[in-house]
């Protein structure tokens, strides 16, 4: 029998509590689940008082999870909201799309093989969270054009690299939908325009026009800013 919708939300806000280490949420989960699982665990048993504590061990090693999960989520999370705040651009959608990162992650942990950085692992789950976020909840439309500036793969705007590290991160989130996803994909994460193309399902000349007129969104910040700076 499949759960509704909204029985599949509760479970979820249940869960994500969980991995923040929340006792009532804990609670919660034992009080909604321990009647079916105790029924499975007198189906295998058989007696009562043993079939109890089988239920109590089970439950243990459920928190116990838990807890090594809140520990990973913990040392990570940080990094891994601002991956999210850059290609999200709104706080709270943020938070909610780091939260569906991290269930992703717990639910493959047992696919990482310990080949590679655990690290950077974890980005990629969490960056291909925030496309799903980005193509359920936006509609973003990528410009083809790229006959209006020169496209130049080597190219370094040195107004950028004097930037304050906070300064570039706080005009990237300003940036329109399209413009922040590809220039994030391939300024910050080190795809090329063939793998953005195909992540997003756009050409690979429409993710470079992207790049670019979000290398120009940038400059005309800049000169604002710069402006700004001078009259003050």
């Amino acid at each position: 029998m499949s759960l509704s919708g909204d029985a599949m939300i509760e479970d979820t806000t249940l869960v994500k509590a969980c991995i923040k280490g929340d006792s009532r949420a804990q609670k919660a989960l034992f009080e909604k689940f321990a009647p079916k699982m105790f029924a499975v665990c007198l189906r295998y048993i058989g007696d009562f008082d043993e079939a109890q504590d089988t239920l109590q061990d089970g439950f243990i090693k459920v928190f116990n999870k838990s807890r090594a999960q809140k520990a990973l989520f913990e040392k990570f999370a940080p990094k891994m909201f601002a991956v999210c705040l850059r290609y999200i651009g709104d706080f709270d959608e943020a938070q909610d799309t780091l939260q569906d990162g991290f269930i992703k992650v717990f639910n493959k942990l047992s696919d990482f093989k310990n080949e590679g950085v655990l690290e950077g692992w974890i980005r990629r789950i969490i960056v291909n969270t925030c496309l799903d976020s980005i193509r359920k909840n936006h509609k973003t439309k990528f410009n083809t054009s790229i006959s209006e500036v020169e496209y130049q793969l080597e190219y370094i705007d040195t107004s950028f690299q004097n930037l304050e590290l906070e300064e570039l991160m706080n005009l990237v989130q300003s940036m329109p939908n399209g413009y922040r996803v590809v220039f994030n994909m391939f300024a910050i994460e080190g795809y090329t325009h063939k793998e953005i193309g195909e992540k997003l399902g756009i050409n690979e000349n429409t993710s470079k026009s992207q790049y670019l007129r979000a290398r120009s969104f940038l400059r005309e910040r800049l000169k604002k800013l710069e402006w700004k700076e001078k009259t003050v």
